[in-house]
């Protein structure tokens, strides 16, 4: 720029053309020639006579009551460019802008301007001083009043700079990000907590947050009481994060006894937390209230009550650090009266076993497998056994209700215990098996308890709680990376409110990777957390289970079974068939000897006759006509020539493959 510019003249039409509402300031000064200027911005007419009669030699403001500024009046380098950058995500890249008009004047300190469809009145920060002694702050200018747009900076004697490539002399306002009295809450929460991370302290001379009064129809319009922004996050870790620094602030006043003998900080505490009504933290804030409330009725206050009172929920944090508290500091944890006690006083029981030497009372299992290895007919088979209170292949069981949570719907599931049904001759029509209509994502106590509540209306308040809950499968029940230990924590977390609530057996239906090598798919963490591990495989009809870890007990030996297809009928002995005509069928594990496992056959042809006769006597022939087989798989599928087909059929007879009937008729 040169050395000497006429700002009036050079910025102030453009200015005017843009929608923006200026007035002339002094040169190099912040200062207003004229008083009345809030509500008197110059017209064109008004411009061009100042102009004209030789008053240009001044800066321009820009009035702040349609275009609010949010002023960082931060000395540290790092901060300022966080909120820079947390008002670029968080504001003008969520309304699809591309217009970021960014002031600076002495550096680091910037302002960043926006639009208001709805006007309100100025905001200010806590003032903070960091450890070299400078004091921090920012402030969101509104209604009556300025900041100076193009100006001689009144310390630095050089011109204002707007760093991007967008300035108020070549974007037109209704080309702003919009700036809502929410927002304005949210920005000076976020930097109230970064001043808080930094360490910085508040000033004692300084009032904490401040928002100056607003008229009651902008308080309808910006709907007041409701949380700041940061509070309908979707984002997982800033969720964490608020959770986290909120809990461990109420935690410290508590254990500090200041919040129970202090009746307005108590007050000032209960209006922070009542900013999260309305939000996902509705309830973790209404427990902190419930913390520090120790007598609802003599204190007067009730969370239906408690209102947010012009405030935010950083200033919980805020009163916390004045009080010795810090983000790092780690609560002492309470210790048991007698928490050593000697070992001679230690008696030796037997486990408290749900099925018998197989899965365990208050404890997690986990059962997995390849896709399609029979996972959940296995653990249906164990949940209607205990359900109903029938031994499981011989090892005895405790009874009681069983909650299955299954993100694959009720058709299959149906199909499957009715198979169980009728092979095993037990009625389950009134068996405390319950199914869920759908999964839920258990990754937080939030849904824990919601799981919970729905427990608590089936059992409607009778003596009996749940033996065991299932989780089919952690995949749709999951909201993370599965290799991420954080994430899997998470998971587990949610699961012992499960247990914990009810000490009952909590057992996780999961998959292998798409190389199986005989380890549970995502982080070993979930390996390291079960109390027992059972992999289950499977080879056409066979299925096997194994043991792969056993906490407290010792290691079983692997069982095997045998898939048993049921075809399914009614009460009254009738056939279930489909709407065209097609019976259903199921599968049940029948458990077998090893030397019954049966054996498959190995060859090329041999393995395309098998197939071939399986899928046939799908369409309910339990024996096939040795022709009609040769036909199929040597005329109509041209599988193979007949003199393989007759060689091939002969040897998996010799090998006990197939059978064959005294008239010809060959079975699996």
């Amino acid at each position: 720029m040169s050395d000497y510019i006429d700002y009036l003249q050079t910025f102030g039409p453009s200015l005017i053309r843009n929608g923006y509402d200026i007035y002339p300031c002094k040169r190099a000064n912040k200062g207003i020639f004229e008083s009345g200027w809030q509500d008197n911005p110059l017209s064109m007419e008004q411009l061009l006579e100042r102009v004209n009669s030789g008053e240009g030699d001044s800066g321009i403001s820009i009035l702040t009551k349609n275009t609010p500024a949010v002023d960082i009046d931060v000395y540290d380098q790092v901060i300022c460019a966080r909120m820079v950058n947390w008002l670029i995500c968080n504001i003008v890249l969520k309304q699809n802008k591309k217009n970021e008009l960014i002031r600076v004047g002495q550096q680091p300190k910037a302002l960043m301007l926006f639009k208001a469809d709805i006007p309100f009145k100025k905001m200010k920060s806590t003032r903070f001083i960091d450890n070299f002694g400078k004091c921090h702050a920012l402030e969101i200018l509104g209604e009556g009043q300025q900041f100076v747009a193009f100006n001689l900076h009144q310390v630095t004697k050089k011109d204002y700079e707007w760093v991007t490539h967008c300035s108020p002399d070549n974007t037109h306002i209704n080309d702003l990000p919009t700036l809502t009295y929410q927002d304005a809450q949210a920005i000076i929460c976020e930097f109230e907590r970064l001043a808080i991370e930094a360490g910085w302290e508040p000033d004692d001379g300084s009032n904490a947050t401040s928002y100056e009064s607003q008229d009651d129809e902008c308080f309808r319009q910006a709907d007041f009481i409701h949380v700041n922004q940061q509070l309908n996050t979707d984002d997982k870790s800033e969720y964490q994060r608020i959770e986290k620094s909120v809990t461990g602030a109420i935690d410290y006043l508590i254990d500090d006894k200041k919040v129970f003998d202090d009746r307005e900080l108590w007050i000032k505490l209960t209006h922070a937390l009542a900013t999260a009504k309305g939000t996902q933290f509705e309830e973790l804030f209404e427990h902190q209230f419930r913390k520090i409330t120790t007598d609802l009725d003599k204190d007067g206050h009730r969370w239906e009550s408690c209102s947010p009172n012009n405030t935010t929920w950083a200033v919980i944090l805020s009163i916390a650090k004045q009080k010795g508290w810090s983000l790092e500091h780690k609560p002492q944890q309470k210790l048991d009266e007698h928490f050593f006690r000697s070992v001679g006083n230690l008696i030796v029981t037997s486990n408290d076993w749900l099925i018998r030497s197989f899965v365990e009372k208050d404890a997690f299992t986990l059962v997995f497998g390849p896709s399609g290895s029979k996972k959940s007919f296995c653990v249906i088979d164990w949940a209607l056994c205990i359900a109903t209170g029938v031994d499981w292949n011989g090892y005895q069981v405790k009874q009681g209700p069983v909650f299955y949570i299954s993100g694959e719907g009720s058709r299959g599931f149906a199909k499957r215990t009715t198979a169980w049904s009728m092979v095993k001759g037990v009625d389950i029509n009134n068996a405390p098996l319950y199914l869920s209509q759908h999964a839920v994502t258990l990754m937080d106590e939030k849904n824990a308890n919601a799981v919970l509540e729905k427990i608590e209306e089936v059992l409607n308040s009778s003596a009996t709680i749940p033996q065991m809950i299932v989780i089919d499968t952690l995949h749709n029940c999951y909201a993370g990376n599965e290799n991420d230990a954080s994430d899997m924590g998470d998971f587990l977390r949610c699961l012992n409110v499960l247990k914990i609530k009810y000490q009952c057996s909590i057992v996780i239906v999961h998959h292998t990777g798409k190389v199986s090598n005989g380890e549970a798919r995502g982080s070993s963490s979930l390996k390291a957390a079960v109390d027992a591990e059972y992999l289950i495989e499977s080879s056409d009809d066979n299925v096997f289970l194994t043991n792969t870890k056993m906490k407290d007990a010792e290691i079983q030996p692997t069982h095997y079974f045998e898939a048993e297809e049921v075809l399914l009928a009614n009460s009254y002995g009738e056939s279930l068939i489909d709407d065209f005509g097609k019976p259903f069928t199921s599968l049940v594990l029948k458990q077998v000897r090893s030397e019954q496992i049966k054996r498959l056959p190995t060859g090329k042809n041999q393995k395309a006759i098998y197939k071939q006769l399986k899928e046939i006597k799908s369409n309910s022939f339990d024996f096939i006509d040795t022709d009609y087989l040769k036909q199929a798989c040597c005329l109509d599928k041209k599988l193979m020539t007949k003199k393989a087909f007759d060689s091939s059929l002969e040897s998996m007879i010799a090998n006990h493959y197939i059978k064959q009937s005294e008239l010809g008729e060959l079975s699996i």
